[in-house]
């Protein structure tokens, strides 16, 4: 069982992967917007903030510790829709593959 201070700090680690990819998110989202002159809409900005939220804490287990690892969260926040589009239509034959490996 973790204590109160350990708590502290893996939600601490968390926010600060999700704030970096949100970050990137809110770049792609006001790049989008731009690019295809469409007009800023509030409830669509906060879905792409919190689609990156997700992909930065995700991503930040993959990352090695490094000081690079701040603009690969960027990166990947700005990539966020990409990055869930791949895995949705994706995800079962990783997992597929996965489980060949282990079986």
């Amino acid at each position: 069982m973790l204590s109160p201070n350990e708590y502290i700090t893996a939600i601490s680690v968390y926010a600060d992967a999700g704030l970096i990819g949100t970050f990137g998110g809110s770049v792609n989202y006001f790049y989008y917007i731009q690019k295809h002159d469409i007009a800023f809409k509030i409830a669509n900005f906060i879905t792409a903030i919190f689609i990156a939220f997700f992909v930065g804490v995700v991503a930040y287990f993959f990352l090695p510790d490094s000081q690079d690892r701040a603009g690969y969260l960027m990166l990947l926040g700005f990539l966020s829709y990409k990055i869930i589009d791949f895995a949705e239509a994706n995800s079962a034959k990783i997992i597929k593959k996965i489980i060949k490996k282990w079986l």
